[in-house]
């Protein structure tokens, strides 16, 4: 049995990071192609990408994510469940972040879109429940690998 040799194109954060991410999927595009901001999930700096006849030009971008923590929670029976997703955006005022935030979380989008490996959410006949879990709040963190042991819960 013969194995088969597949090359894939990825790109190294340009920003000194190992964090790698495939671009096999834009080397279709013609060349001049611009495509970006996208983020580096490990370091949260920004870049650009343009498609060259021989590979992607990268250049740094000024924009950044800024990593954080949500904690929502399913209002209780008798004792509260609380969730904590990993989050990030583009920089912006905490007040600003909080008020979208809560909105997101409280009306906007459904769970499903949150716990991805969850196939589906249903209250009694309702397969699309908005507004089920209650934003508590939002916490800077350093890194996406901080714990939510390391941030408390603020109560």
């Amino acid at each position: 049995m013969k194995a088969t040799l597949l090359t894939k194109r990825f790109v190294r954060c340009p920003h000194g990071c190992a964090h790698e991410f495939s671009v096999e999927h834009l080397s279709h595009y013609e060349d001049g192609r611009q495509f970006g901001p996208w983020f580096c999930d490990d370091c949260g700096r920004g870049w650009n990408f343009t498609k060259m006849p021989d590979g992607f030009d990268v250049t740094g971008d000024k924009k950044r994510m800024v990593f954080g923590k949500v904690i929502l929670v399913l209002p209780p029976q008798t004792e509260p469940i609380y969730f904590t997703l990993d989050s990030s955006m583009q920089d912006r005022p905490l007040v600003d972040r909080e008020e979208g935030l809560q909105y997101l979380y409280e009306q906007h989008s459904c769970p499903v879109n949150w716990f991805r490996d969850m196939v589906e959410m249903q209250i009694g006949d309702n397969k699309d429940p908005h507004g089920v879990l209650k934003f508590v709040r939002y916490f800077d963190v350093e890194s996406p690998t901080t714990t939510v042991a390391e941030l408390g819960t603020g109560e």
